[in-house]
């Protein structure tokens, strides 16, 4: 998780119109669309996409494929961003504090390893991560000190 979410956990606020960025390795990306499918998000596929997420999305990657072949996202500045192969947006609406909110998750399909990704960004706010075992800030005085 990268992005203003994990900004937000760092600062303790909450930003009520950010998004969750979730980058994942190819193999990952079935179990999580099922998995926020199963909380009631939906697929919002963009221009280039077919509706439902399962016309794009392999349950049976294999993770000893090669991955170099694999074209990357349509839409991105490939200088910036060569190991985005693609972005899934899901959304949900839920009451909050009596008001209905909109829930947006870009479920974002890596090539490589995310991280390499994350450290592109222009903005050292966003360059802050937080994986299934650790949180981290690469740039903590900039970012939250001054």
């Amino acid at each position: 998780m990268s992005g203003s979410n994990a900004l937000q956990f760092f600062t303790c606020t909450f930003y009520h119109e950010s998004d969750l960025d979730l980058y994942a390795y190819p193999g990952h990306i079935y179990e999580l669309m099922e998995w926020h499918e199963s909380a009631g998000y939906d697929f919002e596929p963009s221009w280039h996409q077919e509706e439902g997420w399962c016309n794009h999305i392999l349950a049976d990657w294999d993770g000893t494929a090669t991955r170099f072949p694999q074209a990357p996202a349509i839409g991105l500045d490939l200088l910036w961003y060569p190991d985005i192969a693609a972005i899934y947006m899901i959304k949900q609406f839920v009451v909050m504090h009596g008001e209905t909110t909109e829930l947006k998750v870009q479920v974002i399909k890596m090539i490589y390893n995310p991280i390499k990704t994350i450290m592109k960004f222009h903005l050292t706010c966003m360059i802050n991560i937080i994986t299934f075992s650790a949180r981290y800030s690469f740039y903590p005085i900039v970012t939250f000190e001054e």
